[in-house]
């Protein structure tokens, strides 16, 4: 073979490689980073308040630390804080693109019964549900959630909301965002993992 021809060859396959994966595209989907007040259990959170990359609109959110356990890391919400409340951010998104939603939910279980919520993507509203009843603090049911949405603009609202009257809501926690491949990229992909796959026999 010639050496010229094996060079390029195995340059491109060294490059298919390294494409990056998909990445999520929603900020803070776990509540992690915060400006709130320290509080060893939760703190109330008002509009425009001080969850990083979110906003919070009326009535009010509980930012939840030491008071249940979440799904995971440390944070989680409580969608009604004094009342029903709500979160939103806006994500940057590719007009066309499928987009992969996933959210875990389950319900402040100081309150036993059914609570009720929302998820909205670009205005189109679905609703969720979390039955409390013989659920606790310790051990809360956490249920994930999916579903897909294309986009129409290239920043796309995403919101959360309780549709629970009251001071005891629905839960939130580890909410991400990802671009779905279409099926001509997935066979690319494939491809690009045989190469690689065929790279790596040879060079070892």
């Amino acid at each position: 073979m010639n050496f010229q021809k094996h060079l390029l060859r195995v340059a491109f396959a060294v490059a298919a490689c390294a494409v990056p994966g998909m990445a999520d595209i929603v900020a803070n989907g776990g509540f992690e980073t915060s400006s709130c007040v320290s509080d060893p259990n939760y703190v109330t959170v008002t509009p425009n308040g001080c969850i990083s990359s979110w906003i919070v609109q009326p009535d009010s959110v509980d930012y939840i630390k030491g008071y249940w356990t979440p799904q995971a890391g440390s944070y989680s919400i409580d969608l009604s804080g004094s009342s029903s409340g709500s979160i939103s951010q806006a994500l940057t998104t590719v007009v066309g693109q499928r987009y992969a939603l996933s959210f875990w939910v389950a319900g402040n279980p100081d309150q036993q019964g059914v609570q009720t919520g929302s998820v909205s993507v670009g205005g189109t509203a679905t609703p969720f549900s979390f039955d409390t009843t013989g659920w606790s603090r310790s051990n809360m049911g956490w249920t994930q959630h999916n579903l897909s949405f294309v986009a129409t603009t290239n920043s796309t609202i995403l919101t959360f909301a309780s549709t629970t009257g009251g001071a005891y809501g629905p839960a939130l926690d580890s909410v991400s965002v990802n671009a779905v491949p279409e099926p001509a990229a997935i066979a690319l992909f494939g491809l690009v993992g045989a190469a690689c796959v065929r790279l790596r026999r040879r060079t070892a």
